[in-house]
């Protein structure tokens, strides 16, 4: 006799947590190839669409703690795929720059980022694809 699904197995929280957990395992060998740590891409692709904000307004876009933030910033200052500049207009205040190798770095994960998709979405069609993420998009909305 076939053992009933847990009713934990049909919970959607749990089924996007364990799809993410596997999503993030495989982007973080992804990244690594590349030589940064796939925690790093949020703060990049911040960055990649609006350079040159300070390190409050990465923290609110990447959706991230200040602390955090500030780890990150100095990882990418380490790997010399961003500077800090101070605002003309508080001296208090560093404005965060990419790189020439920080733009370089974000269009190679760009890159790995579109084949992982692809990776992810092979077997649906473009209609399920578009009902995932407007579905995707309605529980996020949720939750903020």
């Amino acid at each position: 006799m076939a053992k009933s699904p847990s009713i934990f197995d049909q919970q959607i929280g749990l089924m996007i947590w364990d799809v993410e957990r596997h999503i993030a395992r495989e982007f973080a060998l992804r990244a690594a190839t590349l030589g940064i740590a796939a925690g790093l891409t949020p703060f990049l692709r911040v960055l990649e669409t609006r350079d040159g904000i300070t390190q409050q307004e990465i923290a609110n876009q990447a959706r991230m703690r200040g602390s955090t933030t500030a780890k990150a910033l100095n990882d990418l200052e380490r790997y010399r795929l961003v500077t800090r500049e101070s605002s003309k207009n508080d001296g208090r205040k560093n404005i965060i720059w990419l790189t020439r190798e920080g733009r370089d770095l974000c269009r190679r994960l760009q890159v790995e980022a579109e084949l992982f998709n692809r990776r992810l979405l092979t077997g649906l069609t473009q209609r399920e694809e578009k009902a995932l993420r407007r579905a995707l998009a309605k529980i996020r909305d949720n939750l903020t």
